[in-house]
């Protein structure tokens, strides 16, 4: 029987496991404001079975023995990584819904990051890597998603310093650079639920994904989840 957890908590929690939250980013404030309990996620019986090997703290600072960890995940665990990667689908397209109505600077950010989660996940739950090293390529993921977070701010700083043609033409290239990012993501999230299908060919896949897609002028983009 599967808890129900409020979705906003869960928001809070898988996402930091993503390394989304930063205080760089101010369309992802709203998600910050919930960030006071996070640790109680790991109270969650259905993951009982992973939160001694999967961290789940707001810092995303796993301690020493969980990335020294050489164990690799089970089969059960690997069934439970998928879970909470679904959980992190949904949590995503909260965070997608703000940056991919208003700037592409942001959404390119975001869409890079998920990717290469969703790349790590991909060899994790493929039994190709450690515990360990799954904990450490994570917190490198946050670490790079922060700074390029922290970049994106810079760069809608200057454009509302210089709105002009060049500034026009780099908002096309944007977009154009996050279309590709989004295209990439998509293959990522393809690899994903093809490989549990074959790994669980005994059960029906639930693997879910998140399509983007521009419209209208272009400058916005519409995220949804399936």
């Amino acid at each position: 029987m599967q808890i129900a957890i409020p979705s906003i908590l869960l928001c809070t929690v898988y996402l930091t496991v993503l390394g989304c939250i930063t205080g760089a980013q101010k369309e992802s404030a709203r998600i910050q404001k919930v960030a006071a309990e996070p640790e109680r996620v790991a109270e969650n019986p259905e993951y009982n079975g992973i939160k001694t090997k999967l961290y789940f703290g707001a810092d995303n600072q796993p301690p020493i023995e969980m990335l020294t960890d050489k164990s690799h995940p089970t089969k059960e665990q690997i069934k439970l990584l998928y879970r909470v990667r679904n959980d992190i689908q949904r949590c995503r397209k909260i965070l997608l819904e703000g940056p991919a109505k208003t700037n592409p600077f942001i959404l390119l950010a975001f869409v890079n990051s998920f990717a290469e989660s969703d790349k790590l996940w991909v060899e994790a739950t493929g039994e190709k890597l450690a515990w360990g090293m799954f904990n450490q390529r994570r917190k490198d993921i946050s670490t790079q998603t922060q700074v390029g977070l922290a970049q994106a701010d810079m760069q809608i700083a200057s454009q509302v310093r210089s709105q002009n043609e060049s500034q026009s033409a780099l908002d096309m290239e944007q977009r154009q650079r996050a279309a590709a990012a989004i295209e990439q993501w998509a293959h990522q999230q393809q690899m994903l639920a093809n490989q549990e299908q074959a790994i669980f060919a005994e059960s029906q896949p639930h693997t879910t994904t998140i399509s983007c897609n521009y419209y209208g002028n272009g400058n916005t983009a519409r995220c949804s989840l399936f």
